[in-house]
């Protein structure tokens, strides 16, 4: 028998285009230790381990199909241009890279949304 589906809602340009989101965001993603090389497999995986749990990922007001990471990270240097830039140039990237703690790390993400 499948497991039920659950479902996680991708946040909105607007949320990851916020000054303060993205400025906390800015900060979690420099301190918890994943380099820069390393965001693409880690959101990767993130998104293996919730295809596997039968998860699916919402965007408003529709179903999304788990991306290749390597459809929405075009650069290895993404984070490295993320942290350093100062405003929201890529809302697409920074929406997965919020997913990412949304779903590995919810404590970190309640804070950096709040």
């Amino acid at each position: 028998m499948d497991q039920p589906k659950r479902s996680i809602r991708l946040d909105t340009t607007a949320r990851v285009s916020d000054p303060i989101c993205r400025a906390r965001l800015k900060i979690a993603a420099s301190n918890i230790g994943i380099s820069d090389r390393e965001w693409p497999t880690e959101i990767q995986n993130m998104l293996m381990q919730l295809d596997h749990e039968n998860v699916e990922i919402w965007t408003q007001p529709e179903r999304m199909p788990v991306p290749l990471i390597d459809d929405v990270w075009k650069s290895e240097r993404y984070v490295r241009d993320f942290l350093a830039s100062e405003t929201c140039e890529y809302p697409e990237r920074d929406r997965w890279l919020l997913l990412y703690f949304k779903v590995m790390m919810p404590r970190i993400y309640q804070h950096i949304v709040r």
